[in-house]
């Protein structure tokens, strides 16, 4: 019987911080406290002290932190905040400690976007000063985000002459207002756009001019425009099979992409086979979520409920198993390692290593279809003996012994060169095999744990092939996020495409060189 494991974000995340604090796999984000400017927003958030001298002489300390919109918001009084009016030169107090608000995701990347619009209003501003001083046409025109008139505020500031702003969500209106004031400005130096909406508009306008084939014509720094994370979104991260290391090194990578871009509120959950992953897709399309990032064990069992999630507007993007049929089920973007290209690497590992007889392509987990796409790649790079792929499933994931009598039982028949696992999961119950028969065989595995480890430390396992997990999770999430913080169609802008990551064969130098790293 099948169950689901659903853990929260908040969980996933900080699993993925005791990972990484036993590992050190990634750097930490770190937030800078600095002296604020009084009329502008800095690019991080920021505080400044206060001190306040009392009628005994004392001094009273604060610290107010700045707003996202440059003004000064909160004041911090520390409950030990007092300097005495007699205090020694040389003598160095410090306060209670306080808690800033400048920890949170969403916070810091709106301070990240306001300095990407000064930044780009103020590259703007210096390119239009050194063309002259005359007016200026800073134009709006996006339904999507308020805050892109921040950027006209900065070109304002930042520019020595008049600025002209036109601005509205219906093109033919702003391209009427555009000419209207374009036409009617004494001198016109240039235009600035804050979208690739207005680009477009302002394009049309500038060809019509007679003016400078060097006429200053600017759009900010991106195509897109950043938007701000909805707070109030959901999102579902949807994976196969059991919660592992495997999975843990993806969620980390996908947690980091979350914190990354202030994002919380994720629904996270395994599915056993495709009646419980449609189950899971249409959970989330009940809670109106605004994407759904999930693997695609069995494609074809859940073309349904795709298609359901598709029909109600919902982005996707896929990753880890499936990208064949991912693009067909309506995913907008597949990301994954080269299924077979796994097996083909292991196929010419053991080639080299002077391998004969058949190979045993240890399957650990039914109706996924990456794991057979790994044994054909297998079967199309050795050519010493045939490839047979050896359910292992019939016993449960925890039922070590089970999985490796399985194992024994095709080795004692004999005629068995090597053994290749998939999963990191299915190393030791087929290691335990080999040692229990005594067979001659070379061993190669798919992913890594502290079993694969030690064992290869041993020299009894000839290579791991490392499949990329951290990577996987992180780009798949950032695709995710990416398309509901742009509020783009993704299907439409990513158009299937399919992200493929080559996987690497590491050796026993490579693997202590990787545990080395995560035990620092």
């Amino acid at each position: 019987m099948s169950s689901t494991v659903t853990l929260s974000w908040k969980t996933l995340t900080l699993l993925a911080f005791a990972l990484l604090a036993a590992g050190g796999l990634l750097g930490t984000l770190a937030i800078g406290l600095g002296r604020a400017a009084d009329h502008e927003p800095a690019g991080s958030p920021q505080v400044r002290v206060l001190a306040e001298q009392r009628a005994d002489g004392r001094i009273a300390v604060s610290v107010q932190q700045q707003r996202v919109d440059g003004s000064w918001g909160r004041i911090y009084s520390p409950t030990r905040r007092l300097i005495p009016a007699d205090l020694e030169p040389g003598r160095r107090l410090a306060s209670s400690p306080i808690d800033l608000n400048v920890d949170d995701g969403t916070e810091l990347a709106r301070y990240e976007w306001q300095a990407g619009l000064r930044g780009g209003a103020a590259r703007a501003a210096d390119r239009l000063n050194a063309a002259g001083d005359g007016t200026v046409i800073c134009l709006n025109l996006d339904s999507r985000s308020e805050g892109l008139e921040r950027y006209c505020d900065h070109l304002e500031a930042a520019y020595d002459g008049a600025v002209v702003r036109v601005s509205g969500t219906d093109p033919d209106t702003v391209e009427r207002d555009l000419r209207a004031a374009a036409s009617s400005a004494d001198s016109l130096t240039g235009i600035a756009v804050t979208s690739f909406a207005g680009g477009v508009v302002g394009n049309r306008v500038v060809t019509d001019l007679d003016v400078d084939e060097r006429f200053p014509f600017t759009i900010r720094g991106a195509l897109l425009p950043r938007l701000m994370p909805n707070r109030e979104a959901e999102y579902c991260f949807l994976t196969h099979g059991s919660p592992g290391l495997f999975w843990n090194f993806v969620y980390s990578g996908a947690s980091v992409a979350a914190l990354h871009t202030g994002i919380d509120n994720v629904n996270s959950s395994f599915y056993a086979d495709a009646e419980e992953h449609s189950a899971l897709i249409r959970q989330c399309i009940e809670v109106g979520v605004a994407g759904i990032a999930t693997s695609l064990a069995d494609p074809d069992g859940v073309r349904e409920a795709m298609a359901e999630a598709r029909a109600a507007g919902i982005d996707i993007v896929s990753f880890n198993s499936g990208a064949n049929a991912a693009a067909d089920l309506g995913s907008a973007l597949h990301i994954a390692v080269d299924e077979p290209a796994i097996g083909r690497k292991a196929g010419e590992a053991f080639t080299a290593s002077g391998v004969e007889g058949d190979i045993l392509c240890v399957i650990h987990e039914p109706n996924n279809i990456a794991l057979s796409e790994r044994c054909e790649g297998l079967d199309a790079a050795y050519d010493g003996g045939e490839v047979e792929q050896l359910p292992i499933y019939a016993a449960a994931v925890d039922d070590t012994r089970g999985r490796a009598g399985i194992v024994a039982g095709r080795l004692a028949q004999g005629g068995v060169g090597a053994v290749l696992t998939l999963g990191a999961d299915a190393a030791l119950p087929t290691l335990l095999a080999i040692q229990g028969t005594r067979a001659p065989v070379r061993f190669g595995a798919v992913g890594f744990n502290g079993v694969t480890y030690e064992f290869s430390a041993r020299g009894a396992i000839d290579f791991i092939i490392w499949d990329q997990p951290m990577v996987q999770g992180y780009l798949s999430a950032m695709a995710l996020i990416l398309s509901e913080h742009l509020r783009i169609d993704a299907a439409g802008w990513f158009a299937g495409a399919r992200l493929t990551i080559d996987p690497q064969l590491f050796g026993r130098e490579d693997l202590q060189r990787i545990f080395d790293e995560l035990l620092k």
